[in-house]
């Protein structure tokens, strides 16, 4: 969850500065655990760095220590435990942007409004269809298993190892890259060599094939992240109206208009 965001005009060096400075002023200082930044690793947050010295480590030398960190935290190909680390953090901030592309060209007051009734629209309806839907996966989900139930009916399951679930699954028309039509699952151990399972975490059509032959149900084996119940979870964020002005406490802060970006002409309304 971003624990702050700010709005200008565009990514620069004294948006940076500006936003780095509240940060650790603001953020940082209240808060005794450490935090990070997850950016685009754009110039502004090096040069921000340079121009406004923070306590601690540089970020040459940040950068330098990240060489020791565990290959499987930023490389998916070491990820051997399907935690999915890039998922946390570099989607969250492409996720958000993706969802506020539209209000980019609204004032700050139409924007802060637009965002906040949004997430509240957005919680509430997604908690309605949660408490309505029957299916013990959730909507997406189940959709997609339904999809790769259909598709497993066509497998051709070759038993090799019954205590320890290997499989081998011929398909008749899939084939992923040079890998063809052969597939080994191993239920136990939960490998699998189409790699559907450990990139997406929800069982592909090669697993519920050999489930069918072990007459067992796949859905059991699914991650409870993908159960009805967390998706009525996940939306039970509770909102309040927002009080009238005349409630709000008093603040100290000054907005400074930029003079350089006034808007001098008259605007012709014909």
């Amino acid at each position: 969850m971003p624990v702050a965001f700010a709005m200008v005009d565009k990514e620069s060096n004294e948006s940076w500065s500006w936003f780095l400075h509240l940060f650790r002023t603001q953020v940082a200082s209240r808060n005794p655990k450490e935090l990070c930044v997850i950016s685009d690793s754009h110039q502004g947050i090096l040069n921000a760095q340079l121009q406004q010295p923070f306590q601690g480590p540089s970020i040459e030398e940040i950068m330098l220590d990240s060489q020791d960190i565990d290959p499987k935290m930023w490389s998916l190909f070491r990820d051997k435990d399907h935690h999915r680390w890039g998922n946390l953090t570099t989607n969250i901030a492409k996720s958000l942007n993706n969802v506020l592309r539209y209000a980019r060209v609204m004032p700050i007051k139409a924007y802060i409004e637009y965002n906040f009734d949004y997430t509240r629209i957005h919680f509430i309806e997604q908690y309605d269809y949660a408490r309505e839907w029957n299916a013990p996966l959730a909507r997406k989900y189940w959709k997609l298993y339904q999809f790769r139930e259909t598709r497993a009916t066509s497998h051709m399951v070759t038993v090799y190892n019954v205590e320890h679930g290997v499989y081998n699954i011929h398909t008749i028309e899939e084939r992923i890259g040079d890998r063809g039509n052969e597939f080994i699952v191993q239920i136990v151990t939960g490998n699998y060599s189409c790699g559907r399972w450990q990139n997406q975490r929800i069982r592909c059509s090669h697993v519920i094939a050999s489930c069918g032959h072990r007459d067992e149900d796949p859905k059991t084996l699914m991650s409870g992240m993908f159960r009805t119940k967390r998706w009525e979870n996940q939306y039970k964020g509770k909102f309040s109206p927002l009080r009238d002005v005349i409630y709000w406490g008093h603040s100290n802060t000054v907005i400074r208009a930029d003079p350089v970006k006034l808007i001098t002409s008259q605007i012709d309304n014909t």
